[in-house]
C-alpha cells in the first residue's frame, strides 16, 4: 500500500486470480485519480487513525488466469500470453545485462514523462462509439499519448476484439437466454405486457435441457429484476413485464449479443 502511494510511476505486480482484498482494492481504485484506499494506521501515540493512500497510476499485472470479478477484469487491457511461439531473440534465462537494460528503459520512460507532462491531455474525441464506456475509459489515456495513426488503429482493433469477446461471453449467460425469449415475446405479442410465466415456458422449451435446476417463474422473475434491472409488477395475480421496458430490453440485447428487436410496434400510448 505504501509503495503504491509513494509515486505515480508504473507498478509491476505479480498476483494470482485469488489475490486478497487488499490487492483487489488497489486495482479497483487505482485506475482513476481521486479514489484513495482508506486504511487504519497506528500513530506515534499507538492510536489508530484512518489514513488515505493514493494508489492511482499505471500498473502491469501478471496473472495465471482471468479474475472471476468481471468489474475488476474490465479495468485491464488484457494480453493473452502463450498463444504464439516464443520469439527467438527472447532468452530463456535472463542474461547479466538484463538489469542494466531494464534500468535504461525505465529512465527513457521517465524522461518521456518529463518531456510530455504538460502536453498530454485526455482527448475525448478519440473515444469510439462502438466500444462500451469502460473500454473507452481505460483506452483514452493510452490513445492520448500515441501520435502514430497506425499504432492507434492497431489499439482500436484490439479493443474491438476485446469487446467482441466480452459480448460473446455474456451471450453464454442465462441472462442472455432470458433476454432472447423476452425479446421474441415482445416482438410477437400485441399485448401491453409480457407475463413472466411466458418467458419461463419459452426458456424451458428452448434451453430446458441445459439446466439441472428447475426453471421456475420465481427464478426467472429474479433474473429479470435483479440481474437485468427490468421492471415487473403483479397484474391479475401474475407477474408481468410491461411493454414500456422494450427500449431497455433492446439496449440489453446489444450488450449481451442477442439479436435486437427490429420491428418497432406502436407504443401503448399511440394505440
Amino acid at each position: 500500500m505504501r509503495s503504491a502511494a509513494r509515486s505515480f510511476s508504473t507498478k509491476r505486480i505479480s498476483v494470482s486470480v485469488t489475490s486478497g482484498r487488499e490487492i483487489v482494492k488497489i486495482l479497483n481504485n487505482g485506475n482513476v485519480r481521486g479514489l484513495p484506499v482508506l486504511r487504519t494506521m497506528m500513530n506515534r501515540q499507538r492510536e489508530f487513525d484512518p489514513q488515505a493512500f493514493q494508489v492511482f497510476g499505471p500498473k502491469i499485472a501478471a496473472t495465471r488466469g482471468r479474475y472471476e470479478d468481471k468489474g475488476l477484469e474490465s479495468r485491464f487491457i488484457t494480453e493473452e500470453m502463450g498463444s504464439r511461439p516464443l520469439r527467438s531473440e527472447i532468452p530463456i534465462n535472463l542474461p547479466d545485462e538484463f538489469r542494466e537494460e531494464a534500468r535504461e528503459l525505465r529512465n527513457k520512460l521517465l524522461l518521456f514523462r518529463f518531456h510530455r507532462r504538460s502536453e498530454v491531455k485526455i482527448d475525448a474525441t478519440l473515444a469510439d462509439a462502438r466500444l462500451e464506456r469502460r473500454l473507452n475509459q481505460i483506452l483514452l489515456p493510452l490513445l492520448s499519448v500515441i501520435s502514430d495513426p497506425a499504432l492507434r488503429a492497431e489499439l482500436h482493433s484490439a479493443a474491438l476484439d476485446a469487446q467482441a469477446n466480452l459480448v460473446a461471453e455474456r451471450g453464454l449467460l442465462v441472462e442472455a437466454q432470458v433476454l432472447e425469449v423476452l425479446a421474441e415475446e415482445m416482438a410477437t405479442s400485441d399485448r401491453t405486457v409480457v407475463p413472466v410465466a411466458d418467458v419461463t415456458v419459452g426458456l424451458i422449451e428452448r434451453y430446458g435441457d441445459d439446466y439441472v435446476r428447475p426453471i421456475t417463474n420465481r427464478w426467472i422473475g429474479g433474473i429479470l429484476r435483479k440481474r437485468l434491472n427490468l421492471q415487473t409488477y403483479k397484474s391479475h395475480g401474475v407477474y408481468v413485464v410491461p411493454m414500456t421496458e422494450r427500449t431497455k430490453v433492446e439496449l440489453l440485447c446489444s450488450r449481451y449479443g442477442v439479436n435486437v428487436i427490429t420491428d418497432v410496434s406502436p407504443s401503448v400510448g399511440e394505440k
